[in-house]
């Protein structure tokens, strides 16, 4: 009974009641999170969702029931098999991979994992595995990870038709609308957007190897960028936990060959 009067109050968006209608769709949905079937509390909320009649207020409580029903671990187990794979992640990605699916076995929907594994394909440079595993995720708690599309088209390298920026934050947003540019051949609007993003962060090792391709005489770039890659990797990926391909760029600059022409 404890532990599911905890699971409706974790599911509620706030501390006040839910109004009639979403809290009895909440109840329904506890009592299967209860039972471990992740599946078909997300399915009861979802299916509430359509409902054109609903209140503005009951949807935004509902909206954040799914979201949080999407992350909860419903097993020690399954918890314990993505901490691991995360401590994984940036040493040996690949066993990372190896632990999440362990735990999608016992976690199902859980959406906290497969994101997890979203990061871990895009690390690998599995740009389509990494989409795939992205359309798993409930459609209401996919709204929580904006960055997935300009992290899916740098990937792939291709610059999208339309670059959505809503949600981004301000530095993603100059960043990836600088490295698009230059994908479509618009070097000076390229420039232009790098320059203000390493204005925002100049700890942001992967603008500088932009900065780097717009102007290849500019090799003081390509060298910072090589060298932080090389004796600080990773700290910078524990920093931008949330730009899973930093530095896969770093084995295109030889410091070598540069001292050549030096």
């Amino acid at each position: 009974m404890f532990k599911a009067v905890f699971l409706f109050v974790f599911l509620l968006s706030s501390p006040g009641q839910a109004e009639e209608a979403s809290q009895s769709v909440i109840e329904q949905s506890t009592r299967a999170l209860v039972k471990k079937e992740r599946a078909r509390a997300i399915s009861i909320l979802s299916s509430a969702l359509l409902n054109t009649k609903m209140k503005a207020s009951e949807k935004k409580q509902l909206v954040t029931a799914v979201k949080r029903a999407s992350v909860l671990f419903v097993s020690d187990r399954g918890q314990s098999l993505f901490e691991s794979g995360r401590n994984l992640y940036l040493v040996n990605p690949s066993e990372a991979l190896s632990k999440m699916d362990a735990a999608l076995a016992i976690e199902g929907e859980n959406a906290q994992v497969l994101w997890a594994k979203v990061k871990i394909h895009f690390r690998l440079s599995n740009c389509e595995k990494a989409k795939e595993t992205f359309e798993m995720i409930n459609p209401w708690s996919q709204e929580s990870h904006f960055n997935f599309l300009p992290l899916y088209h740098y990937c792939t390298s291709k610059s999208p038709a339309e670059f959505e920026k809503e949600g981004l934050s301000p530095f993603e947003k100059v960043f990836f609308s600088g490295v698009f540019a230059y994908m479509r051949g618009d070097k000076k609007k390229a420039f232009a957007e790098l320059e203000k993003a390493l204005g925002l962060d100049r700890e942001f090792i992967e603008t500088y190897y932009w900065l780097w391709k717009i102007d290849e005489e500019e090799y003081e770039m390509a060298l910072k960028y090589r060298k932080a890659c090389d004796s600080e990797k990773l700290k910078l990926l524990k920093k931008y936990d949330e730009f899973p391909q930093l530095c896969q760029f770093a084995d295109q600059i030889s410091i070598e060959q540069r001292k050549e022409k030096d």
